[in-house]
């Protein structure tokens, strides 16, 4: 077997990793890198553009500091591509990536770094202009009217939850609990009882997997509909494994970072935790990752429900507090709302 010349491949740095490329018509793309002990482990995918096979060659995660791990893939691509050197090919991909995971980004001269100009505050008092906010209350307690009527101000400009304070701008709103027709339903109904038509730039999105898992997809879209604002609702389903492991949370946290737009993330509390909550459930690096955080809690009365509102955590600036508001809600008799009214308290 006579085998290819290697030249070192081109690396360019991806919002989720690295794309080596080859002039022999090689692409691999390495992701979702993780640290575990002495191991460096990322997702790596290679494709090929040789005729007469191009394609998918192949797909798996590899440690990126094990020679028995390269050379077992090296092995696998070379029964599909028998004439490039592997195994040299595999030595420059894990050295370049390593390194430059190890290196990251330069230092800055802060003697000559300007900040952009902008609003420090997207809806005030929930949504900074950037860094995650983390609203958390008990199931069926209106965390995701109050996350929905957010979004609303943001994509109206509108005051209905909060006061929008940046330009409005288009909202992804990515849901792993309900359907789009409920929440349709409550969209429609919120700016029914603001008068808001017709609707703002809200876009939905249905979720299965994982934050972490989708984020590439995720992205793409919130750069395809110019999006300024994402809510994530909620953090349990997102997370893609146990609350409780700092290893999923900070997974987590990580893929809504690498979003590039603000974020507000619905989570829940334990059962155990009752209506007095203070945290939300799960690890706390929930806590540490956020940038503001708001307990919500709610009241029934005559009119609807009542939700307050108490600010747990702010990284900057004082906090604001409490808030509160009435929330009105008229249905229909299939039971999804046709009218919805925030009313600050």
């Amino acid at each position: 077997m006579s085998l290819e010349a290697t030249p070192k491949p081109t690396v360019e740095t991806t919002p989720d990793g690295y794309r080596l490329a080859w002039e022999t018509g090689i692409e691999a793309v390495v992701e979702r890198l993780t640290e575990h002990r002495s191991e460096v482990s990322a997702e790596l995918t290679v494709r090929s553009s040789r005729l007469p096979r191009p394609g998918l060659l192949h797909r798996a995660r590899l440690n990126l500091l094990s020679t028995v791990t390269r050379g077992t893939v090296s092995r696998l691509l070379e029964k599909r591509e028998p004439d490039l050197d592997w195994a040299a090919m595999l030595e420059q991909l894990c050295f370049a990536v390593v390194e430059r995971h190890r290196i990251g980004e330069p230092a800055i001269d802060m003697r000559e770094y300007e900040p952009p100009p902008g609003n420090r505050w997207l809806v005030e008092p929930f949504i900074a202009d950037d860094g995650p906010t983390v609203l958390f209350a008990r199931g069926g307690s209106g965390k995701s009217y109050l996350a929905l009527a957010i979004a609303i101000s943001h994509a109206s400009g509108t005051k209905v939850a909060g006061t929008p304070k940046a330009p409005a701008g288009p909202v992804l709103y990515l849901d792993w609990e309900t359907n789009a027709r409920i929440f349709k339903a409550r969209l429609r109904a919120i700016c029914t009882g603001h008068g808001i038509e017709p609707l703002p730039p809200i876009f939905y999105r249905h979720q299965v997997a994982s934050l972490a898992e989708a984020s590439q997809a995720i992205r793409s879209e919130i750069h395809r509909l110019g999006v300024t604002l994402a809510i994530v609702d909620s953090l349990g389903y997102a997370r893609g494994g146990e609350p409780e492991s700092a290893e999923v949370t900070i997974r987590l946290f990580a893929a809504g970072r690498a979003l590039g737009v603000p974020w507000l993330g619905v989570d829940h509390v334990t059962k155990a935790d009752g209506e007095n909550a203070e945290e939300p459930f799960g690890s706390v690096y929930t806590r540490n990752s956020a940038r503001l955080m708001w307990a919500l809690q709610r009241a029934e009365d005559d009119e609807g429900f009542r939700v307050r509102l108490r600010e747990r955590k702010r990284n900057d600036g004082k906090r604001h507090g409490e808030a509160g508001y009435q929330i009105e809600v008229q249905e229909a008799p299939d039971g999804l709302p046709i009218r919805v009214q925030f009313r600050y308290l």
